[in-house]
């Protein structure tokens, strides 16, 4: 791994407790980890570092841990994305399920995918018992080296799941930079947006995920990649924001600016409280949803500027 310093190991999980009551039992909350990090182009050794990270999470009582786009292949890694490329139901998540399984915690982790002789870049989610809820293929691919390996998904949005009782939807890098796919998810009834990424730019850790939160009164947990990987430059600034568009937990490695510090590996841990106060407050403030015009929208589906 390259990077512009030596990278350095975060062995505590930084706890952020958002609650500061003990809330009603029947209350939805959620305890969430993300990890950013990880190595180019070993699949073995990321799967270690994700059994590792996954036990870490489940230590601090997370039912939820999430890792980066193609975290167990690497992003610019050119032809090992089809060297290493599996089926949904492979290795890969053979090894998956039986880490959720032995430590009780949904996991979410994006791969290449080989199905029919094409290549997906794809997200999987694994229930605490070890079980597929959702594999989601992308479906907004961005740029000529995206094209050039992979075939976007053709089915948006993938189904709402549910994961300890709070209701989950996906996306992948480039989907959370367009408008529609969020708010789809959103009316489809998301209280989570979970959008995986190996992103460059800090403009999107900083504003458009918070204006995506806002905007479709969800929370959203956006998970990015970090570190030089031939030659590009993953900036991370992993984070979770509130449905009010408040950052409720940060990874320190880099991200503003671009010139934060060069954290190798970091988990990040926080709860989601869909009930509080302030949040229900700032939902009944801006009606987005109550105040659409559908009606008035549907001639501009398909036009392309």
């Amino acid at each position: 791994r390259v990077s512009r310093h030596p990278p350095r190991l975060i062995s505590r999980p930084v706890i952020i407790a958002l609650s500061v009551c003990f809330p009603p039992f029947n209350r939805p909350i959620m305890r969430i980890s993300f990890f950013q990090g990880g190595y180019s182009g070993n699949v073995d050794d990321n799967m270690k570092l994700m059994e590792s990270y996954v036990a870490q999470a489940a230590s601090q009582n997370s039912q939820l841990i999430v890792f980066c786009e193609l975290f167990t292949t690497g992003y610019n890694v050119g032809d090992l994305l089809v060297k290493y490329a599996e089926p949904c139901d492979g290795a890969t998540y053979q090894r998956v399920s039986q880490i959720a399984k032995q430590n009780r915690i949904a996991i979410l982790y994006g791969y290449a995918e080989m199905f029919d002789s094409q290549l997906y870049n794809s997200a999987m989610l694994v229930d605490s018992e070890g079980h597929p809820l959702v594999n989601y293929r992308k479906t907004h691919l961005y740029g000529p080296y995206e094209r050039k390996y992979f075939k976007p998904g053709d089915s948006f949005p993938p189904p709402i799941v549910t994961v300890s009782d709070i209701k989950i939807g996906l996306c992948i890098c480039w989907d959370i930079e367009m408008v529609e796919p969020a708010r789809i998810l959103a009316l489809q009834g998301a209280q989570l947006i979970v959008a995986i990424s190996a992103n460059t730019s800090p403009f999107v850790t900083e504003i458009t995920v918070r204006s995506r939160a806002f905007e479709n009164q969800c929370f959203l947990c956006y998970v990015n990649k970090i570190g030089i990987e031939n030659n590009l430059d993953f900036c991370g600034g992993s984070c979770l924001v509130a449905s009010n568009g408040d950052f409720l937990a940060q990874a320190r490695g880099r991200a503003s600016t671009n010139d934060g510090p060069d954290i190798a590996f970091e988990l990040v841990t926080a709860d989601i409280d869909m009930h509080r106060i302030d949040y229900t407050a700032t939902r009944n403030s801006n009606p987005f949803f109550q105040d659409r015009r559908p009606e008035l929208y549907t001639i501009y589906h398909h036009h392309s500027k």
